[in-house]
């Protein structure tokens, strides 16, 4: 009994002590670099903005409309789960309504406390491997763990901290189900991972495989009757803690983008090794810059005290040969993983990437500092010849520092060499005495991963924006808002300063979004009706034609300038912004006399839009004036054409894919077209009557080049028709639209929702069929007579994942209560044994 309350207080002492130094030095970190709230610098690197977007969004959820399952403000209305599961999923993030005035000092104290629980996590799977190892010790090692180069680096990532917390508990869960003990820290565990951050989690599921492996080929004297005992065991209880997040995980498989997944079998003739043996070393010393430009993988831990212990478990005969063997099987499978860019590929679910191309390098993290660990343990009695290991150690060192010279601050290099030195002279000089070696080497860890850390955030931290800039925006925007004082449902959009996610960030429904798993099988067909495309972002972009801005519902523009000649109305100016109304702005759900199909071009569709809605047959878009123009030539992939119009008209321009440089010229000047070989509309604001006008497009499909004139003048005379035909609409949530309306006939309801099946339309209580406009937006048919009409959304997937879900928490109970029994029986035949041996 006094055995075990002495282990208890040891883990509590390893615990609290690794919670308190990690807070210190986290702390200490933050008000060096005068990072938020101690100063101006944030943990918004990289893309840090995307995050804000969707962590903003989080928060806000609790006094909005919005919801989890769908968005207003997410590329004007989209399925939720799967972009929140990648950014914001994280248990942690509910500490966010505590901040409901400073969203970046939310985000920071979250980061802040990741850390602290980081170092928690790795100490309780000491506690439970290495009970018999000093306390202090496992909590200096703990604290090396949360302050490893992936945490440091991905602070900014704050969704993928989660998977490296929650990898310790995972491998403790996974030891406990093989070593005959209970399952369900493994599967709360993986069911945790997979709703928090479900990408990162397939690579833990993957990484459990080979940990499964190599504890069968150690602890089992034979590994295939061991394999035989246990492997049912191990992949039911995956299977189940899988099962619990399968509401998020099935409903993100059926949504994500095709246009990110890669085929192996297609791809494999493309790669092949793309990073080099040193390359992935260096990772272990300290001060490696510029990460994400060199895109290595990022496996700090410690720094060179890490190398002279791992040089040491492989050389200490003390050590089983099989344990040696399999841990370095385990390392070698994940070197060689970054070494094949096709093996890479596959920890990354096939998905290819541009930036951050080892992201399960946070486990090596993870087998690299639970190694140095058990080497250190293992060091008293040990059998090593130290000499040849001061020699490998040296030797590394000595190579990546020559060899990738400028690869590190330099700081880190003399840190590193004087830490070599000294480790080696401790271990030589001190292995007797164990408990202070340790000690020793463990604080030389701390301090270099103090200084890792240090140089790593000041490096990101200078290219970030500031909190100030985030407030001042925060402000200039509330201000627009409030100046606009519209409590129904519209659009907004401003006209300048894009960023990520601006919609999210400052809480409006808009268009432009920045995300991995943005759905471009929407946005590229949308760029021919004006949106945007850009890498992963969708764009907002002030060019499109007064009518497209009108069904889509965009209400308010905020313009730095003159809003492009269009006939908005001007309300008023706030924070310096130009606020304008877009009076013309169609109910956000319209009826139409009959279909309004996809035409040749996006200026014939609209028309068939107009005509369906307003019942007047008169275009809004009129005259292609590349097809009449009064001169047209092509030189090469020069195309020019010059028109003259016979009274002032908006005139808009559309390019098509693979356009390069474009201008236009009239008497009063020039002005070029930046389309990056993209497919897009142009405004070409209002033109001059009776003065030639000459446009010059790069283009080897000039017959898709189209100019129209836009009737300005039908706007005012047959708007009212338009308003007439829609919708009164009810938000009820986000994700849940009531309507009321009365057909004399029937009618065709065109919505500016884009197309997803997972809406749901219901007239008088009877589910209706809903189809795609231009392969788009959302139409439905609607009866004559009166009728009471609901929208609701269910993303793909989510309802049978429920299913999934609730079938593996009954599997879940049932285990539970099981090993409850077989747990007291064992208690039970304990004490009855105790009792006849006295």
């Amino acid at each position: 009994m006094e055995e075990t309350i002495d282990k208890k207080s040891s883990n509590t002492i390893a615990i609290l002590l690794s919670m308190g130094l990690t807070a210190t030095i986290v702390l200490i970190i933050a008000k060096m670099l005068q990072l938020y709230p101690f100063g101006n610098n944030a943990l918004l690197y990289s893309d840090g903005e995307q995050y804000l977007g969707f962590l903003s969004y989080f928060r806000d959820i609790a006094r909005t409309k919005s919801n989890l399952l769908y968005s207003w403000e997410y590329v004007l209305g989209d399925n939720m789960i799967p972009a929140m599961a990648y950014y914001a999923l994280s248990p942690f993030n509910v500490l966010l309504f505590l901040f409901k005035s400073d969203l970046i000092l939310g985000i920071h104290f979250i980061a802040y406390v990741k850390f602290i629980v980081a170092s928690i996590s790795f100490c309780v799977l000491l506690n439970r491997r290495y009970e018999e190892s000093s306390p202090v010790i496992r909590a200096l090692f703990s604290v090396c763990y949360a302050l490893s180069g992936y945490m440091v680096f991905y602070t900014w990532n704050l969704s993928w901290m989660d998977a490296v917390i929650i990898l310790p508990v995972v491998v403790l869960g996974l030891y406990k189900l093989l070593d005959g003990e209970t399952a369900l820290v493994y599967i709360l565990s993986l069911g945790y991972i997979v709703i928090s951050q479900y990408y990162l989690a397939f690579m833990i599921c993957l990484a459990t495989i080979i940990f499964y492996v190599a504890y069968q080929f150690i602890y089992q004297e034979s590994f295939l009757a061991g394999v035989k005992q246990s492997f049912l065991r191990y992949a039911v209880s995956s299977l189940i803690g899988v099962g619990l997040g399968m509401p998020v995980l099935l409903t993100v498989v059926l949504a994500l983008p095709q246009h990110r997944v890669v085929n192996i079998l297609d791809d494999y003739k493309n790669r092949g090794v793309n990073l080099r043996f040193i390359d992935f070393v260096s990772g272990i010393f300290t001060g490696r810059s510029e990460l994400q430009a060199e895109n290595n993988p990022i496996i700090y831990v410690g720094g060179v005290v890490v190398l002279v212990l791992l040089v040491l478990f492989f050389t200490n005969r003390s050590i089983k040969a099989r344990a040696r063997l399999a841990v370095g099987g385990v390392i070698l499978c994940f070197a060689l993983s970054c070494f094949s860019s096709t093996v890479n590929l596959l920890w990354h679910g096939m998905s290819d990437n541009i930036w951050c191309n080892y992201r399960y390098s946070f486990i090596i993290c993870f087998v690299l500092l639970l190694t140095a660990f058990h080497s250190l343990q293992r060091l008293p009695g040990a059998d090593i010849n130290y000499g040849p290991t001061a020699a490998i150690a040296v030797v590394i060192t000595l190579w990546v520092q020559t060899e990738l010279q400028g690869s590190f601050h330099g700081k880190g290099v003399i840190l590193d060499t004087v830490v070599l030195i000294v480790s080696l002279f401790l271990v030589i000089y001190f292995k007797q005495r164990t408990e202070l070696l340790s000690m020793l080497l463990s604080v030389i860890m701390i301090l270099s991963a103090l200084v890792n850390a240090d140089m790593i955030i000041a490096e990101q931290s200078a290219e970030t924006k500031t909190p100030d800039y985030y407030f001042g925006n925060l402000a200039e925007i509330q201000a627009c808002k409030d100046l606009i004082s519209d409590d129904g449902f519209y659009r907004m959009e401003r006209s300048y300063n894009w960023h990520d996610n601006d919609p999210m960030i400052y809480g409006y429904n808009g268009m432009t979004a920045y995300a991995s798993p943005i759905d471009f099988d929407f946005v590229v067909p949308a760029m021919d009706y004006g949106m945007v495309q850009f890498w992963w972002c969708g764009r907002f972009n002030k060019d499109l034609p007064v009518l497209m801005d009108a069904f889509l519902g965009f209400k308010y523009f905020l313009y730095q300038d003159d809003p492009m000649e269009k006939p908005y109305q001007y309300i008023g100016t706030a924070s310096d912004v130009l606020v304008y109304k877009n009076q013309f702005a169609m109910p956000f759900i319209i009826s139409g006399n009959s279909d309004a199909d996809a035409k040749e071009n996006v200026f014939e569709s609209l028309n068939a839009l107009w005509q369906s809605v307003t019942g007047v047959s008169d275009g809004r878009f009129y005259e292609d004036l590349a097809k009449n123009a009064v001169e047209q030539t092509t030189v090469g992939d020069l195309y020019s054409l010059t028109f003259t119009l016979d009274t002032p008209s908006l005139v808009y321009l559309y390019l098509p894919d693979g356009t390069g440089d474009a201008y236009y010229e009239n008497s009063t000047g020039s002005d070029s077209i930046n389309c990056s070989g993209d497919k897009r509309v142009y405004c070409m604001g209002e033109q001059p009557a009776g003065e030639e006008v000459s446009v010059y497009v790069t283009t080897s499909t000039p017959d898709r080049v189209a100019i129209y004139r836009e009737n300005a003048d039908l706007i005012e005379s047959t708007w009212s028709n338009a308003v007439k035909s829609g919708l009164n609409v009810e938000e009820i949530s986000s994700s849940r639209l009531n309507a009321i309306y009365s057909a004399e006939s029937d009618k065709v309801a065109f919505a500016s929702i884009p197309y997803d099946e997972g809406w749901h339309v219901y007239i008088d209580g009877k589910m209706v069929k809903t189809e795609a406009l231009w392969g788009l937006y959302t139409k439905f048919d609607i009866p004559a007579g009166d009728h009471t009409i609901k929208l609701v959304y269910y993303p793909p997937g989510f309802i049978p994942g429920l299913v999934i879900c609730g079938i593996c928490f009954v599997l879940f109970i049932i285990i539970w209560v099981k090993e409850e029994k077989t747990v007291r029986k064992e208690e039970e035949a304990s004490e009855e044994n105790e009792a006849q041996s006295t």
